[in-house]
């Protein structure tokens, strides 16, 4: 079976949240699909022999709500993984469901008056970011769409990579969103593809080679 890889990065991020990961993968056709959440950014295709191919088996690698944007874009794809991915943001937990509702709906305030800060502040990195960079209405309208309760098509093989240190998402959400389909792995915030990339490589790995 001939593998290629199709990412996706999660809200307020680009294809730098990739640049760890990538590599380990030099030996694959891949592609980058990009929220365009900044005027810089750009969905990007390497190498020749990343124009997948009819004959490439297809994976989704997908951040955060990126699982969600490869569930929509990516109709030809024999397994999709997640890293700390959602199918329901809010959780269906009744308690938990109004909990995460009200910090959600608090970050949509506040973004709406101060982008620039809630996506330094939710990033927590050293990013410069500026009001001229930003895609507005698509970053609030992907906000907003966390509202939304998705699902993986039956069939679709799948894995999600997860980690219990994480503020964005809650690890009873990724075990109430995909029973016995996710793994836990060491690692602080919500960049787990970029922090603990020679990890998150192994196991999709192992993932990849029990489909073949």
């Amino acid at each position: 079976m001939s593998l290629g890889f199709v990412f996706h990065h999660g809200w307020g991020y680009d294809n730098s949240y990739w640049d760890n990961l990538f590599p380990l993968f030099s030996d694959f056709p891949c592609r980058f699909l990009c929220a365009e959440y900044y005027q810089r950014d750009v969905s990007v295709t390497l190498s020749e022999n990343a124009r997948v191919a009819d004959t490439v088996t297809l994976v989704g690698i997908g951040h955060s709500i990126g699982f969600v944007k490869l569930l929509e874009k990516e109709k030809n794809l024999r397994a999709i993984i997640g890293l700390q991915s959602f199918v329901n943001f809010l959780s269906d937990d009744p308690q938990l469901h109004k909990r995460r509702s009200m910090i959600l709906e608090k970050m949509i305030a506040a973004f709406e008056k101060y982008p620039v800060e809630v996506l330094r502040e939710f990033r927590q990195d050293s990013s410069e970011i500026s009001v001229g960079q930003l895609n507005y209405d698509l970053l609030l309208e992907d906000l907003k769409s966390l509202r939304l309760k998705y699902s993986v098509p039956a069939g679709l093989e799948h894995m999600v990579l997860a980690t219990r240190d994480d503020p964005v998402l809650d690890a009873s959400v990724v075990e109430g969103d995909f029973p016995d389909k996710v793994k836990f792995l060491e690692c602080p915030g919500h960049c787990l593809g970029y922090k603990n990339a020679k990890a998150v490589h192994e196991e999709i790995m192992k993932f990849v080679d029990a489909l073949q």
